[in-house]
């Protein structure tokens, strides 16, 4: 089941250049999931009141080409599960079109279910997986996977404030925070033309409220492509929590 709906953005998702924002990307993937999750009787605040939570252990997203804020109202949101059998985690794949239908931006998540009591990781059951109706469309073909690996030493850190409007509904840190915290590590060109076009983030542990919290980075290029590399790490008490690559240019 591929579920689509005018893509929910508003003016305050797209930046100073007039186009769609970096949050303002996972803020539309976030809630056509929601909507998709409650047309097929799934609420989240239920399950968490039920002592269960949805997580996202990585994301990948990448952009062809950033949506103005002239094109808002003509924008279409889809999102599609994808699961072979049931496992551990649940894939859950993301695209914004334009108003001619093409696909401008895609994303990729990968789910898991968190029994709160315990804090180990539930497994999907076929009735879940079932509910949603999965397609077996992939995009990002070819990629199995998005873990990333800290850099033995970062050369370039930033201390980090954890605001208590960045704790979700689960009492950590929404993930959509990491993407803003990471923005710091940015040239101030590369920042002011958004020039990130690839982003892949896998979260190791959860950030609460309180934490010590520290940004690290390293900047590389490839010299022969132009495309210049953002390694980071958002690390908690001395221990990445959250990592990032983000990277510049049409194909990273």
């Amino acid at each position: 089941m591929i579920y689509s709906e005018p893509c929910n953005v508003r003016f305050s998702d797209f930046n100073r250049n007039g186009v769609l924002s970096y949050e303002g990307i996972f803020r539309a993937f976030e809630s056509v999931a929601v909507h998709h999750s409650d047309a097929v009787d799934e609420n989240m605040f239920d399950a968490t009141r039920e002592g269960r939570a949805w997580i996202i252990t990585t994301w990948r997203i990448h952009v062809d080409r950033f949506p103005t804020y002239e094109e808002a109202e003509t924008l279409t949101c889809e999102t599609w599960t994808y699961a072979e059998k049931p496992r551990a985690t649940s894939n859950r794949f993301y695209v914004i079109k334009d108003g001619t239908g093409n696909e401008i931006i895609q994303g990729w998540a990968v789910f898991a279910l968190l029994n709160i009591g315990t804090q180990k990781l539930l497994r999907f059951t076929p009735e879940i997986l079932d509910r949603y109706q999965p397609e077996l469309r992939r995009l990002f073909e070819g990629e199995r996977s998005v873990r990333l690996r800290p850099l033995p030493e970062y050369t370039d850190t930033l201390p980090l404030q954890v605001r208590r409007t960045d704790i979700d509904y689960n009492e950590h840190v929404h993930n959509i925070s990491y993407m803003n915290y990471a923005l710091e590590a940015l040239t101030e060109e590369d920042f002011t033309t958004d020039a990130v076009r690839d982003i892949r983030i896998f979260f190791g542990a959860q950030v609460r409220y309180g934490d010590d919290v520290t940004l690290c980075w390293t900047r590389s290029a490839d010299d022969e492509t132009n495309v210049r590399h953002y390694d980071i790490a958002v690390k908690a008490d001395g221990l990445p929590a959250c990592l990032l690559r983000l990277s510049t240019g049409e194909n990273p």
